[in-house]
C-alpha cells in the first residue's frame, strides 16, 4: 500500500520537501538487538529491533526502498538503505527504529499494552509493520528508513527473573567444564562464606 503524505520542510529540519510514504509488513523473523520495551538510551535514544529474515521474505521490502530511493533522490543518487546481508548465511537483516514506543499485538493480532508484553531479547520471533520513508539530513547522509510501528509477538524469547544460565538456551554437555573439588579447596561450598 503507498500513500502519499507532501509537507514543507521547515528550516534546519531534514530536507523532505516532498515525501512518499509506503506502509511495509514482515513476514516472520528473528529480533536481532531489540530495544522495544525501554529507549536504547546508548544508540540514538530511540526504540528499536534488526530483524532477520530470508532473503525471500525481505524482497518485497528491499524492492520499495530502492523505488521510494529512486524516486526521492534519483537513479544515480547514493543512498543508506535500512538493511544489511550477513555474510555468513546470507540472511537480511532489516534495521527499523522509532522515537515512540511500537504497539504490540499477540499471535492472534489483539493490542497487548507494553507492560503486559513478555521479554523480547534476541532470537524472539516477531513480525513488524511501519512506514517506508525517505530522508536527507546532508548530501552525504540521505536514503530511506524503515519506522517501526506496531510489533507482532509470535515466539517471545526473555530471560527469567535473575536471566540465570538456564535461559541461555545452553543444552548438558557431558564433555564440558564442570567444577571439581580437588582445585583449590575440599568442596565449591568453601567458597561461599565471604
Amino acid at each position: 500500500m503507498v500513500t502519499h503524505d507532501r509537507r514543507q520542510h521547515k528550516k534546519g529540519s531534514p530536507k523532505m520537501a516532498t515525501q512518499t510514504k509506503i506502509k511495509f509488513r514482515t513476514a516472520k523473523g528473528r529480533a536481532q538487538y531489540p530495544h522495544l520495551d525501554k529507549i536504547d538510551t546508548g544508540m540514538g535514544n530511540n526504540f528499536k529491533t534488526n530483524l532477520i529474515l530470508a532473503p525471500a521474505d525481505a524482497e518485497k521490502i528491499m524492492a520499495e526502498c530502492l523505488e521510494l530511493g529512486k524516486e526521492t533522490f534519483g537513479s544515480k543518487a547514493k543512498l543508506r538503505m535500512p538493511w544489511k546481508e550477513d555474510a555468513e548465511t546470507g540472511d537480511i537483516i532489516l534495521i527499523t527504529k522509532t522515537n515512540y514506543q511500537p504497539r504490540f499485538v499477540d499471535g492472534d493480532a489483539k493490542p497487548v499494552a507494553p507492560e503486559k508484553c513478555p521479554p523480547l531479547w534476541g532470537g524472539s520471533i516477531l513480525k513488524l509493520a511501519g512506514t517506508i520513508a525517505s530522508y536527507e539530513m546532508t548530501p552525504a547522509n540521505k536514503g530511506v528508513t524503515l519506522y517501526l510501528e506496531a510489533v507482532q509477538i509470535i515466539e517471545p524469547v526473555g530471560g527469567g527473573a535473575n536471566g540465570g544460565p538456564e535461559d541461555a538456551g545452553f543444552d548438558a554437555d557431558d564433555s564440558g567444564w564442570k567444577p571439581t573439588s580437588d582445585k583449590g579447596g575440599d568442596d565449591l561450598d568453601d567458597f561461599t562464606d565471604f
